[in-house]
């Protein structure tokens, strides 16, 4: 985690500093009588977390970590990635080096396996080179020749996607939420479907779609270029705002919508799961389904190169809360106050 810049005074003028603090904690309790080994496999299972995880999963609960983040954000340090590390403050889900070789990787069919043999490794090391993010540059560079990538694209495609957008601002959203059609081409092009895509599946002149991509250009979430060509100025991590106009939207106008289904396509699937979870339970909970929904968008952004005939308008939900159905919290005993004030 790296704190806001701070500035000292040297020779009449100021020189910024920065201080740099590296959080991390295990959590491992050892008995003589057990005979299952605590290997890597255990910790995953438990909710292993990494960069941005961890933030979200420990920030405000009773543990040394979270402690030690309620602690540096109190002293006002503005949490930012490290990229070199695997383990800090709002560092990004998965390292951009590393998606970005993974992606030329699979594009270009080559499986750990051939790395490994090119690198003088073996095929468990580059497995853990890459889950645990540890490239350094020498090492980046190797992956780049087996790839056959240019280590200057890979960097290029790095700064490129550091300066996209993750999120809209909340007028922003209003926005587009305000305008039905607007709402639809910003879908659409989230997407990946095209200007003469749109206006033959929906009732849209081409002259209304210029307008309404032009207003999209102007949020800065696409930029529109000649021939209608469309290039998105979001991040593959893009996402509405939690409760945000848009998300509220949903709530309040698609959730009954979305439900009236029963779920029995092939491709399809839901499950209602009810239980009692400890609070450690719950944020391990939080960060898988977190994954699930990166997986989402991995498969979403894959599957961009494919002809529209072979995709299909998906949409996931995920979610997890503290709930008690309002039928049974009415049959729960209330406790009485007696006359001494104690309750019972």
């Amino acid at each position: 985690m790296r704190s806001g810049t701070g500035s000292t005074r040297t020779s009449g003028c100021e020189k910024e500093h920065q201080v740099k603090l590296f959080l991390a904690m295990m959590s491992h309790e050892t008995n003589t009588f057990s005979n299952v080994p605590t290997d890597r496999a255990q910790f995953d299972a438990r909710g292993l977390s990494y960069g941005g995880e961890i933030v979200e999963t420990y920030r405000g609960t009773g543990t040394c970590l979270g402690g030690m983040i309620t602690a540096a954000e109190r002293l006002g340090m503005a949490a930012r990635c490290e990229r070199r590390l695997w383990l800090a403050l709002h560092a990004p889900q998965v390292p951009a080096e590393e998606s970005e070789m993974a992606r030329e990787l699979k594009a270009r069919g080559i499986t750990y396996a051939q790395v490994a043999r090119k690198l003088g490794l073996s095929e468990a090391s580059v497995k853990r080179m890459f889950s645990r993010r540890d490239f350094n540059l020498k090492r980046l560079d190797q992956v780049c020749q087996v790839a056959g990538s240019e280590f200057s694209d890979v960097a290029r495609a790095l700064y490129q996607e550091e300066s996209q957008i993750s999120q809209l601002t909340p007028e922003q959203e209003r926005e587009i939420v305000a305008n039905r059609k607007l709402f639809l081409v910003a879908v659409c092009v989230l997407n990946h479907v095209g200007f003469d895509q749109i206006v033959s599946i929906y009732d849209i002149s081409k002259a209304e779609c210029i307008q309404l991509l032009a207003r999209l250009d102007r949020l800065g979430f696409i930029q529109l270029q000649p021939h209608n060509r469309i290039k998105l100025l979001v991040s593959r991590t893009f996402s509405w705002l939690p409760d945000g106009p848009i998300q509220r939207f949903f709530n309040q106008q698609a959730h009954t919508e979305y439900f009236q289904s029963r779920f029995d396509r092939a491709d399809e699937f839901m499950v209602v799961v009810n239980g009692m979870l400890s609070r450690n339970s719950s944020a391990a909970m939080v960060t898988r389904l977190k994954r699930a929904a990166r997986e989402f968008s991995e498969l979403h952004n894959e599957d961009a190169r494919l002809p529209l005939s072979e995709r299909s308008a998906m949409s996931l939900l995920v979610a997890i809360r503290h709930w008690e159905l309002a039928a049974f919290a009415e049959l729960r005993r209330r406790k009485i106050v007696n006359p001494t004030g104690v309750r019972s």
